[in-house]
């Protein structure tokens, strides 16, 4: 059944539940396995709402990874474990998990804050867990999920690629299938240098650029 879960089931026969025309059936009972029916969990990459690259020093709240979960039967979401490509120091900061009612990211207002961390251990990975609201899942139901991020102030160069695979979430019980959730391949560029306008003696506007210039590293 699509919605199996729980058990164990085991299938048998005996010798009276064999009907042959004349005899006599021997052999005693035969018994199959004890059987376990395990949730199926698939998780799927959502794009709606969620930042494309570049992005840009100093800008906060970006959805940087957006995920459904859909299990075959109930069960509880605990932890997910966010991996980077490469070292997003001076990139990226404050990673938060929230929860969405649909499967498009409406910014942070329009969202459950579920988990924070800004501690990126090891090759790059984050752990995003004790919600501060129990996900406990309807079987059959997609529900949606987004990995935001800030930018931070002095951010460039790059890339760095967020992504998540299915030993990365923790559910109370079943397997996690629908492989590798991989994101944006992100660049961080100078912030474009300001203009500033003012009046030389003719009155005529003169345009000056301030602040650092952008250059390739």
């Amino acid at each position: 059944d699509a919605a199996a879960n729980g058990g164990p089931v085991t299938p048998s026969i005996g010798n009276a539940d064999i009907t042959v025309s004349s005899g006599t059936v021997t052999g005693g009972d035969i018994t199959g396995e004890n059987y376990s029916f395990l949730e199926v969990i698939t998780i799927a990459k959502l794009t709606s709402g969620v930042a494309t690259t570049p992005l840009f020093a100093g800008n906060p709240d970006q959805s940087i990874l957006g995920f459904s979960i859909n299990p075959s039967s109930a069960i509880s979401f605990t932890q997910v474990v966010l991996n980077l490509s490469a070292d997003p120091a001076n990139k990226l900061t404050n990673y938060r998990l929230y929860s969405s009612a649909n499967n498009t990211f409406d910014g942070i207002g329009s969202e459950t804050l579920l988990a924070t961390n800004s501690t990126v251990v090891g090759t790059y990975t984050v752990t995003l867990s004790s919600f501060a609201v129990a996900q406990d899942l309807i079987g059959s139901t997609d529900h949606f999920y987004f990995i935001v991020a800030d930018v931070d102030a002095a951010a460039n160069g790059g890339p760095v690629t967020p992504s998540i695979g299915n030993a990365d979430i923790t559910v109370s019980s079943g397997t996690v299938t629908g492989g590798d959730i991989t994101g944006e391949d992100y660049i961080f560029p100078c912030a474009p240098p300001a203009s500033k306008v003012s009046c030389n003696q003719f009155s005529r506007p003169q345009v000056r650029r301030v602040g650092k210039e952008c250059r390739s590293r």
